[in-house]
């Protein structure tokens, strides 16, 4: 019930939302769940060039998200194996440089996306964090 409401809600909101983690967790979770979401809610975060904005560079918690909701891909969906590759390539590079849970989020993520992750080990592993 709530899920289809804020599927039915979805475009107005990929339209208004400028934050990278929100709209990718969302995206993630309504496909998670077997609705249908288009990936032009991704649009917005590419440059004129058509790649993604250097600005999510910065971003670790939004870009570690995309990561996760770009393997909810179908095939085909190459907006999102671009978002694979420029999200992991900043994650990779940011790395050393971030502290703890985030590092062993971001570690985790590398190895295993999360949705590709048993849902009880990472359970376990959120309650540590």
């Amino acid at each position: 019930m709530a899920l289809s409401r804020i599927h039915s809600e979805e475009q107005d909101y990929f339209d208004g939302s400028s934050d990278l983690h929100v709209v990718a967790l969302r995206f993630c979770i309504l496909r998670q769940h077997g609705f249908w979401v288009s990936t032009d809610g991704f649009d917005k975060f590419r440059d004129a060039t058509g790649n993604f904005s250097m600005d999510l560079a910065t971003d670790t918690r939004g870009l570690l998200s995309l990561y996760n909701a770009a393997h909810m891909a179908v095939p085909e969906e190459v907006a999102l194996d671009d978002a694979i590759a420029f999200a992991r390539r900043h994650l990779e590079a940011a790395k050393d440089k971030l502290r703890s849970p985030m590092v062993e989020q971001v570690s985790r993520a590398l190895e295993i996306p999360r949705p590709r992750f048993l849902r009880r080990l990472e359970a376990m592993h959120y309650i540590t964090e």
